[in-house]
Protein backbone atom coordinates (compact mmCIF):
# COMPACT_ATOMS: atom_id res chain seq x y z
CA UNK A 1 0.00 0.00 0.00
CA UNK A 2 1.21 3.43 -0.70
CA UNK A 3 1.01 4.96 2.76
CA UNK A 4 2.41 8.22 1.91
CA UNK A 5 0.02 9.03 -0.06
CA UNK A 6 -2.77 8.59 1.15
CA UNK A 7 -4.76 12.17 1.77
CA UNK A 8 -6.76 11.13 4.65
CA UNK A 9 -3.50 9.88 6.65
CA UNK A 10 -2.10 13.45 6.08
CA UNK A 11 -5.19 15.17 6.73
CA UNK A 12 -6.83 13.26 9.58
CA UNK A 13 -6.35 11.70 12.85
CA UNK A 14 -4.96 14.05 15.23
CA UNK A 15 -3.43 15.99 12.26
CA UNK A 16 -4.39 19.67 11.56
CA UNK A 17 -3.26 21.56 8.52
CA UNK A 18 -0.71 23.48 10.26
CA UNK A 19 1.40 20.24 11.69
CA UNK A 20 1.12 17.51 9.00
CA UNK A 21 2.87 15.25 11.29
CA UNK A 22 3.52 12.02 8.39
CA UNK A 23 4.00 13.98 5.52
CA UNK A 24 5.69 17.01 6.80
CA UNK A 25 7.91 15.84 9.76
CA UNK A 26 8.50 11.77 8.93
CA UNK A 27 8.79 12.02 5.02
CA UNK A 28 9.65 15.37 4.25
CA UNK A 29 7.68 18.38 3.34
CA UNK A 30 7.74 21.92 3.36
CA UNK A 31 6.46 25.41 1.94
CA UNK A 32 5.04 23.36 -0.92
CA UNK A 33 8.38 21.23 -1.69
CA UNK A 34 9.90 17.73 -0.86
CA UNK A 35 12.55 18.00 1.09
CA UNK A 36 15.82 15.55 1.69
CA UNK A 37 17.16 14.53 5.11
CA UNK A 38 14.10 13.08 6.70
CA UNK A 39 12.64 9.44 5.79
CA UNK A 40 11.54 10.24 2.21
CA UNK A 41 8.40 8.36 0.99
CA UNK A 42 7.35 5.68 -1.38
CA UNK A 43 8.37 7.77 -4.32
CA UNK A 44 12.04 9.38 -3.35
CA UNK A 45 14.09 8.26 -0.74
CA UNK A 46 15.31 11.06 1.96
CA UNK A 47 18.51 11.95 -0.38
CA UNK A 48 16.60 13.03 -3.31
CA UNK A 49 13.32 15.30 -4.07
CA UNK A 50 12.94 14.21 -7.15
CA UNK A 51 10.39 11.34 -7.62
CA UNK A 52 10.90 7.78 -8.74
CA UNK A 53 15.09 8.05 -8.43
CA UNK A 54 16.18 5.23 -5.91
CA UNK A 55 19.80 5.28 -6.93
CA UNK A 56 20.97 8.72 -6.44
CA UNK A 57 24.47 8.15 -5.60
CA UNK A 58 23.95 12.30 -3.26
CA UNK A 59 24.81 11.72 0.14
CA UNK A 60 22.73 13.82 2.40
CA UNK A 61 22.47 13.42 6.16
CA UNK A 62 19.16 11.57 7.38
CA UNK A 63 17.39 10.94 10.65
CA UNK A 64 15.31 8.37 9.31
CA UNK A 65 16.97 5.57 11.14
CA UNK A 66 16.86 7.76 14.78
CA UNK A 67 13.46 9.40 13.08
CA UNK A 68 12.36 12.46 16.06
CA UNK A 69 9.64 14.88 14.85
CA UNK A 70 11.54 17.93 15.68
CA UNK A 71 14.78 16.46 13.85
CA UNK A 72 16.53 16.22 17.08
CA UNK A 73 17.18 12.83 16.23
CA UNK A 74 20.85 11.70 15.78
CA UNK A 75 21.75 11.97 11.59
CA UNK A 76 23.51 9.98 9.41
CA UNK A 77 25.05 10.07 6.24
CA UNK A 78 22.78 7.79 3.35
CA UNK A 79 22.70 7.57 -0.23
CA UNK A 80 21.65 4.93 -2.22
CA UNK A 81 24.33 1.76 -0.88
CA UNK A 82 22.59 2.26 2.77
CA UNK A 83 19.57 0.68 1.20
CA UNK A 84 20.86 -1.34 -1.71
CA UNK A 85 23.48 -3.39 0.17
CA UNK A 86 20.94 -4.63 2.60
CA UNK A 87 20.07 -8.45 2.31
CA UNK A 88 16.85 -9.32 2.77
CA UNK A 89 15.38 -13.02 2.54
CA UNK A 90 13.53 -12.11 -0.83
CA UNK A 91 11.24 -14.88 -1.62
CA UNK A 92 12.53 -17.19 -4.79
CA UNK A 93 11.08 -15.91 -8.06
CA UNK A 94 10.43 -18.27 -10.73
CA UNK A 95 12.55 -18.21 -13.56
CA UNK A 96 9.74 -19.26 -16.21
CA UNK A 97 7.84 -16.14 -16.03
CA UNK A 98 10.07 -13.53 -14.52
CA UNK A 99 13.64 -13.33 -16.66
CA UNK A 100 16.48 -10.77 -15.12
CA UNK A 101 16.05 -8.44 -17.77
CA UNK A 102 11.70 -7.90 -16.72
CA UNK A 103 10.84 -4.86 -15.15
CA UNK A 104 8.83 -7.61 -12.68
CA UNK A 105 11.97 -9.36 -11.56
CA UNK A 106 14.25 -8.47 -8.30
CA UNK A 107 17.31 -8.48 -10.20
CA UNK A 108 15.67 -5.48 -12.04
CA UNK A 109 14.14 -3.57 -9.28
CA UNK A 110 15.97 -4.53 -6.06
CA UNK A 111 17.30 -1.00 -5.18
CA UNK A 112 13.63 -0.07 -5.09
CA UNK A 113 12.34 -2.96 -3.12
CA UNK A 114 15.50 -1.99 -0.67
CA UNK A 115 14.39 0.97 -0.06
CA UNK A 116 10.61 0.32 0.34
CA UNK A 117 11.51 -2.32 2.91
CA UNK A 118 14.10 -0.37 4.53
CA UNK A 119 11.45 2.52 4.87
CA UNK A 120 9.04 0.67 6.70
CA UNK A 121 11.81 -0.65 8.76
CA UNK A 122 11.96 3.06 10.13
CA UNK A 123 8.20 3.39 10.62
CA UNK A 124 7.16 3.71 14.04
CA UNK A 125 6.02 0.25 15.40
CA UNK A 126 5.57 -1.22 18.18
CA UNK A 127 6.67 -0.34 21.80
CA UNK A 128 7.74 2.72 20.57
CA UNK A 129 8.58 5.84 22.62
CA UNK A 130 8.99 8.92 20.91
CA UNK A 131 8.13 11.88 22.69
CA UNK A 132 5.78 14.43 20.43
CA UNK A 133 6.09 18.43 21.47
CA UNK A 134 5.16 18.78 25.56
CA UNK A 135 2.89 16.45 26.14
CA UNK A 136 1.99 13.54 23.39
CA UNK A 137 4.28 10.51 22.26
CA UNK A 138 3.95 8.77 18.96
CA UNK A 139 1.74 5.60 18.39
CA UNK A 140 2.58 2.73 16.31
CA UNK A 141 1.99 3.49 12.91
CA UNK A 142 1.97 -0.20 11.64
CA UNK A 143 -1.90 -0.28 13.18
CA UNK A 144 -3.17 1.65 9.99
CA UNK A 145 -0.48 -0.33 7.55
CA UNK A 146 -2.42 -3.86 9.10
CA UNK A 147 -5.94 -2.24 9.91
CA UNK A 148 -6.94 0.59 8.81
CA UNK A 149 -10.42 1.60 8.75
CA UNK A 150 -10.70 -0.47 12.23
CA UNK A 151 -7.51 1.87 13.63
CA UNK A 152 -9.63 5.14 12.38
CA UNK A 153 -13.16 3.85 14.06
CA UNK A 154 -11.20 3.04 17.18
CA UNK A 155 -9.60 6.37 18.05
CA UNK A 156 -6.75 5.19 16.47
CA UNK A 157 -4.04 8.09 15.42
CA UNK A 158 -0.50 9.03 14.62
CA UNK A 159 -0.10 10.70 18.10
CA UNK A 160 -1.36 9.98 21.62
CA UNK A 161 -1.54 12.11 24.75
CA UNK A 162 0.36 10.84 27.78
CA UNK A 163 -1.16 9.39 30.13
CA UNK A 164 -1.15 12.20 33.17
CA UNK A 165 -2.69 14.69 30.06
CA UNK A 166 -5.72 12.48 28.98
CA UNK A 167 -8.47 13.24 31.43
CA UNK A 168 -7.82 16.72 32.41
CA UNK A 169 -8.07 20.55 31.29
CA UNK A 170 -4.99 22.30 32.28
CA UNK A 171 -2.51 20.19 30.34
CA UNK A 172 0.18 22.64 28.40
CA UNK A 173 -0.85 24.41 25.57
CA UNK A 174 0.31 23.13 22.09
CA UNK A 175 1.02 24.52 18.70
CA UNK A 176 -2.67 24.97 16.85
CA UNK A 177 -5.49 22.80 17.37
CA UNK A 178 -5.69 19.93 18.08
CA UNK A 179 -8.58 17.18 18.74
CA UNK A 180 -8.54 13.78 20.56
CA UNK A 181 -12.42 11.05 21.85
CA UNK A 182 -11.09 9.35 24.87
CA UNK A 183 -13.90 7.02 26.81
CA UNK A 184 -17.04 9.31 25.78
CA UNK A 185 -14.81 13.08 26.47
CA UNK A 186 -14.96 15.10 23.45
CA UNK A 187 -10.60 16.84 23.91
CA UNK A 188 -9.52 19.81 22.05
CA UNK A 189 -6.52 22.02 22.85
CA UNK A 190 -5.32 25.00 21.07
CA UNK A 191 -2.26 26.83 21.78
CA UNK A 192 -3.62 30.74 22.04
CA UNK A 193 -6.95 32.04 23.58
CA UNK A 194 -9.78 31.64 20.51
CA UNK A 195 -13.05 31.20 20.32
CA UNK A 196 -14.38 27.34 19.10
CA UNK A 197 -16.50 26.01 16.96
CA UNK A 198 -17.68 22.23 17.76
CA UNK A 199 -19.74 20.12 14.98
CA UNK A 200 -21.01 16.70 15.04
CA UNK A 201 -21.98 15.09 11.74
CA UNK A 202 -23.43 11.87 10.58
CA UNK A 203 -21.98 9.87 7.55
CA UNK A 204 -24.59 11.07 5.38
CA UNK A 205 -23.50 14.77 6.41
CA UNK A 206 -26.06 15.87 8.38
CA UNK A 207 -25.30 17.84 11.37
CA UNK A 208 -26.71 16.28 15.07
CA UNK A 209 -24.74 18.66 16.86
CA UNK A 210 -23.32 22.08 17.32
CA UNK A 211 -21.71 24.51 19.92
CA UNK A 212 -20.27 27.37 19.80
CA UNK A 213 -17.82 28.22 22.40
CA UNK A 214 -16.34 32.06 23.13
CA UNK A 215 -13.03 33.11 24.76
CA UNK A 216 -11.43 29.53 25.43
CA UNK A 217 -8.21 29.93 26.92
CA UNK A 218 -5.19 28.37 25.82
CA UNK A 219 -4.59 24.48 26.22
CA UNK A 220 -6.59 21.11 26.53
CA UNK A 221 -10.79 21.52 27.52
CA UNK A 222 -13.03 18.44 27.23
CA UNK A 223 -16.86 17.80 26.37
CA UNK A 224 -18.56 15.18 28.41
CA UNK A 225 -20.63 13.09 25.78
CA UNK A 226 -21.18 9.75 27.55
CA UNK A 227 -24.40 9.69 29.43
CA UNK A 228 -26.36 12.26 26.83
CA UNK A 229 -26.48 10.08 23.60
CA UNK A 230 -30.05 10.80 23.50
CA UNK A 231 -29.60 14.54 23.49
CA UNK A 232 -26.38 14.80 21.75
CA UNK A 233 -26.46 12.10 19.45
CA UNK A 234 -29.20 10.21 18.05
CA UNK A 235 -27.68 6.90 17.76
CA UNK A 236 -24.68 5.14 18.32
CA UNK A 237 -22.18 4.64 15.38
CA UNK A 238 -19.82 6.93 13.06
CA UNK A 239 -19.98 10.31 13.17
CA UNK A 240 -17.32 13.15 12.04
CA UNK A 241 -16.34 15.48 14.56
CA UNK A 242 -15.12 19.60 13.14
CA UNK A 243 -13.77 21.66 15.81
CA UNK A 244 -12.88 25.25 14.42
CA UNK A 245 -10.56 27.81 15.99
CA UNK A 246 -11.28 31.42 15.72
CA UNK A 247 -7.87 32.05 13.04
CA UNK A 248 -9.31 30.33 10.15
CA UNK A 249 -9.48 27.19 7.79
CA UNK A 250 -5.95 26.15 8.47
CA UNK A 251 -6.73 25.45 11.89
CA UNK A 252 -9.79 22.59 11.49
CA UNK A 253 -9.26 19.67 12.24
CA UNK A 254 -11.66 16.77 11.06
CA UNK A 255 -11.91 13.29 12.22
CA UNK A 256 -14.11 9.93 12.06
CA UNK A 257 -15.27 8.74 15.17
CA UNK A 258 -17.15 5.73 16.48
CA UNK A 259 -18.78 6.49 19.64
CA UNK A 260 -20.01 4.08 21.52
CA UNK A 261 -23.10 4.55 24.50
Amino acid sequence: MDLCSRKDLSDSPKICYKDRLFINKFCGYANGNWTTGRCGWTHMPPNTDQHYIYDDTTRVLSDCEDWQPDGTGQKKSVNVDTWRSLTYAYPPEDSGWTPAESPYSLNFCKTDCNFYVYWRQNIPGRGVTIPYQSDKEITNWWQFIGAWDSTLNTDGGLWKLQTSTKATNTARSSNGLQVGFFNGQLQYGIGSRSDISIEIYDLKGRIVFSRNIRDVSAGYHVLNLSGHASTILPSSGSYIVSIKSGTGDKNMCVRKRIVKF
